[in-house]
């Protein structure tokens, strides 16, 4: 049973709004450190970019998972692929005639 509406969306915000801080104090501390490094600007534009699309990509993932939607995504196996539309027809009865299988 899934939890209700409400729950979904505050749950969803809180995953979003504690990634969101964690990821602004390592940005915060990283430029820090990284100023007094001696690092230049462009660099740490770079670090706290790459930070916030991390941070981006793993709220996603958490909320997906948190909503279930992460588990309604279908997962192909080999066994599901093993006569599906990738099969190349041709070449199995090219390979099957030239090797004899």
């Amino acid at each position: 049973m899934t939890p209700p509406l409400c729950e979904l969306v505050a749950g969803s915000v809180a995953i979003v709004a504690a990634l969101a801080l964690v990821a602004e104090g390592v940005s915060r501390l990283v430029q820090g450190v990284g100023m007094r490094a001696g690092l230049k600007p462009a660099t740490l534009i770079a670090i706290r970019d790459a930070v916030r699309v991390l941070w981006i990509l793993i709220a996603v993932v958490g909320v997906a998972y948190y909503t279930n939607l992460a588990s309604a995504l279908a997962v192909v196996g080999n066994t599901e692929l093993l006569n599906g539309p990738l099969v190349n027809h041709t070449a199995t009865e090219r390979l099957t005639a030239q090797f004899g299988l």
